[in-house]
């Protein structure tokens, strides 16, 4: 078991590795490239045991419920060949009973927003209370002219709801929160807070950063409604749920980094993980950032085993680490960011998701 132990800043203690138990069950999916069919696999991530493999369209897009019953995948067709099948049918969501791996309803999602490489931030999510599910779209309008929502969908069934339009929010990474859902414009400098209201609509209100200032990667705890952004160079910014910016702190990024795409808050909402890239490098994430919340301090920098696609995390106090290039999965221990094992013989894993 290759370890590698948190660093404490000058004047701090380490942190000490608790004892953990590793989650019931691990969704991982596997997106050999945008263009290609993916894959959901399903792993007992004490042991890499295989549970099952649920073949899915291209680009698919893949979230759990909170209380771990149910997968949502969001794909679009393939052909038998497993090449694309561009504009019919539309894209699906298919909602599958994480236990046997049986899809229990499908429904359209017509203008599904596409990525141009495989998905490791949240652009499918579903609400803390497991009654709705978010995706995010993009229709255009004209030439040059784009129109960016969120669907929101029944989580039963997959019936759509509602579209809340996200004007300029052109790469929105989707954030479930204690009153409803956070969405943070990815490049961009806005961030929005949906919602749901009695009369079942879902308004949206938007709040811009500073001038100048874009969101690298986003995160917040599900029984809570503050949402934590992170700029490229490191400013931390915590927003209340009125989407007022309550604290602020710059944390330490070396000059040869920047935070980039995925974030994480620990199962127990005590620590907020930051995914650091090279700057101007691949999308691969080099180390993590830990930043213990009620203190509003930076632990330290942690080297990841090697360069991952994204960082999750799940109870009762774990890490997973999508290792795409080297077919693996890593499961850290959250307090220290340390190995505990690596699953592997998988393909192309771009998100891991435990439960």
């Amino acid at each position: 078991m290759v370890v590698f132990a948190l660093t404490a800043c000058a004047g701090q203690r380490p942190v000490v590795a608790p004892v953990v138990t590793a989650a019931r069950m691990l969704a991982v999916l596997e997106v050999p490239d945008v263009a290609e069919s993916g894959a959901v696999v399903v792993l007992d991530p004490a042991d890499g045991r295989l549970l099952y493999r649920l073949r899915v369209g291209y680009d698919p897009a893949l979230a759990a419920s909170p209380d771990g019953s149910r997968l949502y995948v969001a794909s679009n067709a393939t052909a038998p060949d497993g090449q694309p099948l561009p504009g019919r049918p539309v894209p699906e969501l298919w909602v599958v009973d994480r236990i046997s791996g049986q899809i229990v309803a499908k429904s359209p999602l017509p203008d599904r927003a596409m990525n141009t490489m495989p998905t490791s931030t949240p652009s499918l999510a579903v609400s803390v209370d497991g009654r709705y599910v978010y995706a995010t779209r993009m229709r255009t309008l004209v030439p040059g002219t784009d129109r960016h929502s969120v669907a929101v969908l029944d989580a039963a069934s997959g019936r759509e709801l509602a579209d809340v339009e996200l004007p300029g929010c052109v790469f929105s990474s989707l954030l479930p929160v204690r009153d409803g859902l956070r969405v943070a414009c990815l490049g961009g400098g806005e961030v929005f807070a949906i919602t749901p209201g009695a009369d079942g609509r879902f308004p949206a209100e938007r709040q811009q950063l500073d001038a100048g200032m874009t969101v690298a990667t986003a995160a917040t705890g599900a029984e809570s409604a503050r949402l934590l952004v992170v700029t490229p160079t490191g400013v931390l910014f915590e927003f209340d749920g009125s989407l007022r910016v309550v604290r602020q702190r710059l944390l330490d990024v070396p000059a040869a980094k920047e935070a980039y795409g995925v974030g994480a808050v620990s199962s127990d909402g005590r620590l907020l993980y930051v995914g650091l890239r090279n700057r101007g490098a691949n999308p691969e994430l080099t180390d993590v950032v830990v930043v213990a919340l009620d203190a509003w301090q930076q632990l330290g920098t942690v080297p990841l085993p090697v360069p991952v696609w994204s960082i999750a995390s799940g109870p009762p106090a774990n890490l997973f680490a999508a290792d795409r290039e080297g077919g693996s999965v890593f499961v850290l221990d959250g307090a220290s960011v340390t190995v505990i094992r690596r699953l592997q013989g998988l393909a192309t894993p771009a998100l891991a998701i435990g439960r």
